[in-house]
């Protein structure tokens, strides 16, 4: 019996690991929650969520656009992949979460599932764009999804099973009926966070 995570319950929950990127081929799909959206001071100064500071993602401005001068409220979002904490005092909730593109005309609201696609920067073709390609479900309980243990976790969660922050540990995002479609778990943060991958189809022979 899967083990489903009550998120009211984990307390305060703060941003980590959001400067990062997903190192990924291009046109790989991942699956994920819409955590915040970003206003516009935010985007080009950073932004403090409890006492994690989330660097402004400038990076991903100059190489996906639009450019400094074109960034506005939502433009850009902070989507979580996983939960995962440490074993430390004061055992603080942090959010698996990565800053990415909103296109746009597409609404964006708070607790969406979406579909994040990755694709090449404009300068740099080995960077990987973030880009909200469609929005899966309108939220965790629209699309019968969940948080729960994560499988890739290393180490013993008995403790953690019984209180998630009695020891190191992570949550991962979990949808059904994804893995039908295609999806593949795979290991991408701290403490074995994972989260959901669709990888793109092979290119055609002679190709």
């Amino acid at each position: 019996m899967h083990r489903t995570f009550l998120l009211i319950a984990l307390g305060a929950v703060f941003l980590g690991g959001c400067a990062t990127t997903l190192n990924m081929p291009e046109h790989t799909l991942v699956l994920g929650e819409v955590a915040y959206i970003a206003g516009q001071d935010e985007i080009l100064k950073g932004l403090k969520l409890g006492p994690d500071e989330v660097p402004p993602p400038m990076t991903f401005v100059n190489q996906c656009g639009p450019d400094a001068n074109a960034v506005a409220d939502g433009s850009f979002v902070l989507v979580r992949y996983y939960y995962y904490w440490q074993d430390v005092p004061p055992r603080i909730v942090h959010q698996g979460a990565r800053w990415t593109v909103v296109p746009p005309g597409l609404a964006i609201k708070l607790g969406n599932l979406v579909e994040v696609e990755l694709s090449p920067g404009k300068r740099n073709r080995t960077f990987r764009c973030a880009t909200i390609s469609r929005i899966r479900f309108e939220s965790l309980k629209g699309g019968q999804c969940d948080y729960r243990l994560d499988p890739h976790t290393t180490f013993d969660t008995t403790l953690t099973a019984a209180n998630p922050v009695g020891g190191a540990g992570a949550a991962a995002l979990y949808c059904p009926h994804v893995e039908a479609e295609g999806w593949e778990p795979f290991s991408m943060g701290v403490n074995g966070g994972s989260a959901w991958r669709k990888r793109p189809p092979p290119p055609p022979l002679g190709e």
